[in-house]
């Protein structure tokens, strides 16, 4: 393999396995791990992650998560990565009615998006809120989460998220 191959994971001693995406603005929500894992963000090629298989890959370096928060994550990031954000907020509705949820806060900015690319601006505001409680350090990841969602939002919604992004104090995107 080579760089041109990589596909950057990350483990946190609490939380769940995530692969890093540099389109999804891991940068910006990781800028503060060790330099040697930031910089391999940018190197990181999701595409190489096959999402449509006939049978699912046998985890080679860790057992399959118990059907438990990280379970629901892992699967909710799969289907982050062809963009099938209805899946990731059916997964998120039925995780969070089975009572799971998080230990690291970083972990509900997939939902976060889900639900606001989805409509749910409620539940997406909840979830920041929420989140934003638990561990303030994560407003960089809400406000880069906000700021995707801004820019993918049809234009009657610009409005909505402009308002919500200055309400977490985020600095809103200037528009072209």
């Amino acid at each position: 393999g080579s760089t041109s191959q990589a596909v950057v994971i990350y483990m946190p001693q609490n939380g769940c396995l995530r692969v890093l995406d540099p389109t999804r603005g891991d940068l910006v929500v990781y800028a503060k791990l060790p330099d040697v894992l930031v910089n391999a963000i940018p190197l990181s090629d999701t595409s190489r992650i096959l999402t449509n298989t006939t049978r699912p890959a046998i985890p080679m370096f860790f057992a399959e998560p118990k059907h438990e928060w990280c379970y629901y994550f892992a699967k909710s990031e799969l289907a982050q990565q062809i963009n099938d954000y209805q899946t990731i907020v059916s997964l998120g509705n039925e995780a969070i009615s089975l009572g799971y949820k998080p230990t690291d806060q970083n972990e509900w900015l997939l939902f976060i998006k889900a639900y606001a690319l989805t409509d749910d601006f409620p539940t997406a505001i909840t979830l920041s809120t929420a989140a934003l409680g638990k561990d303030i350090r994560i407003r960089r990841g809400v406000c880069s989460a906000w700021k995707q969602v801004q820019t993918r939002a049809p234009a009657q919604n610009k409005y909505e998220v402009e308002q919500i992004l200055l309400s977490f104090k985020c600095s809103p995107q200037v528009s072209p």
